[in-house]
């Protein structure tokens, strides 16, 4: 048992155990057809930006960006991940099904929060 839960909100996830944490994160980008947009995605901690966590990408097209870190949480503290837009035209999205061939739907965001460690 980890005792990590997940707020109403979907968007914050309070770890219930102090340890070495592991978060995994995919994120599924659209931007607005013929604008060039950059976006960043980042981590904070009960608030506050965790340093060295960002990543930003240039989107010409649609894109999928992976976030990885690994730090030291303390019991009760929140993560959650944190985005902005230069341009305001990007935005976070899933994807139908497809065919030709057929395949599955895509999630707008898969995040995976992992104690590793004390």
């Amino acid at each position: 048992q980890q005792n990590i839960s997940i707020a109403a909100n979907d968007y914050e996830i309070t770890v219930a155990n102090a340890g070495k944490y592991e978060l995994r994160s995919s994120t599924q980008w659209q931007r607005a057809t013929g604008v060039q947009d950059n976006v960043s995605l980042w981590i904070q901690v009960n608030g506050t930006n965790v340093g060295f966590s960002t990543n930003s990408v240039n989107l010409t097209d649609n894109f999928v960006t992976p976030l990885y870190a690994q730090w030291i949480l303390d019991a009760g503290d929140v993560v959650r991940l944190a985005w902005s837009s230069t341009e305001g035209s990007a935005s976070i999205v899933k994807l139908s099904a497809f065919s030709n061939p057929t395949r599955p739907s895509t999630p707008s965001a898969n995040t995976q929060l992992i104690k590793i460690g004390d």
